[in-house]
């Protein structure tokens, strides 16, 4: 994780982010609770020391991910993230991980799903050139099951999708187009979230598995669409084992980040 000490709309890399301004005292106050949650429920949480000018540096999700033996660096599109590279190698680096780099653009955990095993859901569009895939298929072996996004508010894998087990997935159905949810549904058992609350950031979760946690920052009761996605959330995970824990990360959204972007597993 990261500070978002230097968080700023400033560079306006999407359609949410016009006429926000942060509250950064108070987005460093939800991010140190964030960070509280998960060391409660004994994560261990490694933080990138935060770097002046990187706006968005505090959404690690992009910036890499972890798969073994590699950590593979994003290779950022959108402007004025390339600086979040340099200080993420270093802190890898310096834990003896080996770094790699697509030569397509890419942006890391956001982007790419780890199913089962070997294989890999992985979202292009707006800011992931689809031949990165193969260029990771071919340095780590695993498999990739391509998911093209068509929405400029859901720019991000991890907008419209979140593995639940091994053998089932949450989609908003309006994130994809319909043969990226044919390959899904070939995969995995797919459970549909609510249509009209495509953009409360119902599958930007963040999972404990081993306490069948979930982590979500669709946390705003006083909206009608906010506690339609909190209550098919409950419901939802309650059918999957899973206890709910709602975290207030408003802060984010004026970038239009979710409690997910913050997060970047350390799985090896």
């Amino acid at each position: 994780m990261c500070e978002p000490r230097y968080l700023s709309t400033k560079i306006k890399n999407n359609v949410f982010m016009e006429g926000e301004k942060p509250d950064i005292p108070r987005s460093i106050n939800q991010w140190k609770r964030e960070v509280k949650i998960y060391q409660a429920f004994g994560v261990d949480v490694l933080q990138i020391q935060p770097t002046k000018g990187c706006q968005d540096q505090v959404y690690v999700a992009n910036v890499a991910m972890a798969i073994k033996p590699f950590i593979i660096l994003a290779n950022y599109k959108a402007p004025g993230r390339a600086c979040e590279i340099p200080p993420a190698k270093k802190f890898f680096e310096s834990m003896g991980y080996h770094c790699i780099q697509p030569p397509y653009v890419w942006e890391g955990e956001a982007e790419t799903k780890q199913l089962r095993n070997n294989i890999y859901f992985g979202g292009y569009g707006k800011f992931t050139d689809i031949r990165a895939y193969q260029w990771l298929a071919d340095k780590t072996g695993i498999s990739v099951i391509p998911v093209r996004e068509i929405k400029d508010e859901m720019y991000h894998l991890d907008t419209g999708l979140f593995v639940l087990d091994e053998t089932n997935v949450l989609i908003t159905e309006a994130a994809f187009d319909k043969k990226s949810l044919d390959r899904i549904a070939q995969a995995a058992n797919i459970t549909f979230t609510p249509k009209g609350i495509e953009t409360t950031g119902i599958t930007n979760g963040v999972s404990i598995p081993d306490k069948k946690i979930y982590c979500s920052g669709t946390f705003f009761p006083e909206e009608k669409d906010y506690r339609k996605a909190m209550e098919f959330l409950l419901t939802t995970m309650d059918k999957f084992g899973y206890s709910t824990v709602f975290i207030d990360v408003d802060t984010y959204a004026v970038s239009g980040g979710e409690l997910s972007c913050s997060v970047m597993h350390l799985t090896f």
